[in-house]
């Protein structure tokens, strides 16, 4: 759907339509959004956000 709507080589912020806008957006937000996986530094490994726990053996976040 999101193909079909988007053109090549028209940018985010020339787009007029609202609904391709919020698409646009939540699209981002949701590929760059932060998590323990993405900005781990940011999280602390004794108190996991709801749905994470960090595996201390293999040094990695997990999403449950």
């Amino acid at each position: 759907m999101k193909d079909d709507l988007l053109i090549e080589g028209l940018y985010a912020d020339d787009y007029d339509n609202s609904r391709i806008k919020d698409i646009i957006l939540n699209s981002y937000q949701e590929r760059y959004k932060q998590t323990p996986s993405t900005h781990p530094e940011k999280f602390n490994p004794l108190d996991p956000p709801i749905g994470w726990k960090y595996d201390p053996y293999y040094e990695c976040w997990i999403k449950l």
